[in-house]
């Protein structure tokens, strides 16, 4: 009853895509695609890259959580916030797995409206214009076709699943509300009103601010503050480097420069664009902090951006950066080299056989096979199709055969004619005679 039902389906699929009968309401469309986008499924792929990309912003969302952490003063705040970095996390696995399934499926899917595309094609291209077809020609091929239309219903009711899925961790997410934020990232933190316009900006773009000097007089200017001032991190921007978790990208003095006092010690720094600018001025302190937690996230960070004074617990030997007469001149807490390696003063060129053999035994093996093949002989004659003989390493033909074969087996071989001597040899009454047979084989 099952066959004779998937038959029924599959003929009816094969009318309704054929365009000759509309499929008595079989959702042929929605299942298998529309052929005119090459049965694409656009709306599945986006459901797709939004999940991917909620992932990728609550991955973010983590890492500045971690990144905040590694703050001296955020222990207390990082503690009340434990729940919600683990509750984001689960929230992000959830999806994660949902993705990967929903990723999957879409693969398989595809997969099977091809074949089912095929399948039709076959039956279309075998029955042609023919009035009377063999049931065994066209009956599997029906079969095959109710076969990869339930597999796409299938794999759509799946991925519709994970999609709903999907969606209640969002609501449950939008819905979930973060009682640490302000400790864990700061009272400041999304209080910075970023539609602000930078209006001597605006002004030299139309060339109407009469406070901005030209740039001859800028480039006087910033020569003049760098040879007292040196840049702080490098002069790379501060914001950059957060935003894009370590990204190094190199500051523009034209943007404008900000004066940061330490101390008894005054640096300049530089921004990619005027925004970082007034991000940077609105809350500095932290900037800071999170340029030296990515520091200690990145040893590498610190030789670059030159931030060796930021952490002074930290050998100087390990960055590479300071000269090896500061280390000698350090005094009793200079670092000392365990190893050190240079070139060779005289370097001596080798003489090195790589084909020497020094195994005694090899060598008696191999004056073994020199002896050995010395007293071969070979009785055939040497051809093109010498190395193509089963016994090519000995090369001999066979006994050649007594009799002579014909294509008939009997009464057809020749006569053998034997020759055998008769009496003794010496003897005094009777001679040795010679008598001839002929075996007739």
């Amino acid at each position: 009853m099952r066959e004779l039902i998937s038959l029924v389906h599959g003929i009816r699929l094969y009318h309704s895509v054929s365009a000759d009968w509309p499929g008595a309401g079989l959702n042929t469309k929605e299942v298998l695609g529309d052929p005119d986008k090459r049965r694409r499924a656009d709306d599945l792929e986006d459901a797709l890259q939004e999940i991917n990309s909620r992932c990728s912003r609550l991955k973010e969302y983590i890492d500045y959580l971690v990144v905040v952490s590694l703050k001296e003063e955020a222990g207390e705040g990082l503690a009340k916030g434990t729940d919600d970095i683990c509750y984001i996390r689960q929230c992000v696995l959830y999806l994660r797995s949902a993705g990967d399934d929903i990723e999957r499926a879409i693969e398989r899917l595809y997969k099977s409206r091809s074949h089912f595309a095929e399948c039709a094609r076959m039956i279309g291209a075998g029955m042609g214009n023919r009035t009377v077809i063999l049931k065994a020609e066209v009956y599997p091929c029906f079969d095959s076709l109710a076969k990869y239309y339930y597999s796409c219903r299938d794999e759509l009711r799946f991925i519709n699943d994970r999609i709903r899925l999907a969606h209640m961790v969002f609501e449950q997410l939008d819905a979930y509300r973060f009682e640490e934020k302000g400790l864990l990232l700061g009272s400041n933190w999304g209080s910075v009103d970023y539609s602000m316009e930078d209006k001597c900006s605006t002004n030299r773009a139309t060339n109407t601010c009469p406070e901005t000097p030209s740039s001859l007089e800028q480039h006087s200017v910033l020569e003049s503050w760098q040879d007292v001032c040196p840049w702080w991190s490098k002069g790379y921007c501060p914001i950059a480097i957060v935003d894009g978790r370590g990204l190094l990208v190199p500051g523009d003095p034209q943007h404008g420069l900000v004066l940061r006092l330490d101390g008894g010690t005054a640096s300049l720094v530089a921004f990619s664009s005027p925004g970082a600018v007034r991000r940077f001025m609105a809350d500095h302190s932290k900037y800071e902090e999170w340029v030296k937690a990515y520091c200690r996230l990145m040893p590498p960070l610190i030789p670059l951006l030159q931030m060796q004074a930021e952490f002074p617990h930290i050998p100087g030997a390990l960055f590479g950066g300071e000269d090896k007469s500061d280390r000698q001149e350090s005094g009793p807490g200079r670092v000392r080299l365990d190893v050190a390696c240079e070139t060779e003063l005289h370097p001596q060129q080798q003489h090195v056989d790589k084909e020497y053999e020094w195994n005694e035994w090899r060598l008696r093996e191999k004056l073994l096979r020199a002896v050995t093949l010395r007293q071969k002989k070979t009785r055939s004659v040497q051809t093109d199709y010498s190395s193509f003989r089963r016994d090519s390493d000995v090369q001999v033909y066979l006994p050649k055969t007594a009799t002579t074969n014909t294509s008939h087996d009997k009464w057809t071989n020749p006569v053998v004619h034997k020759r055998y001597l008769v009496g003794m040899r010496g003897a005094k009454k009777d001679a040795l005679k010679s008598v001839d047979i002929k075996f007739d084989m």
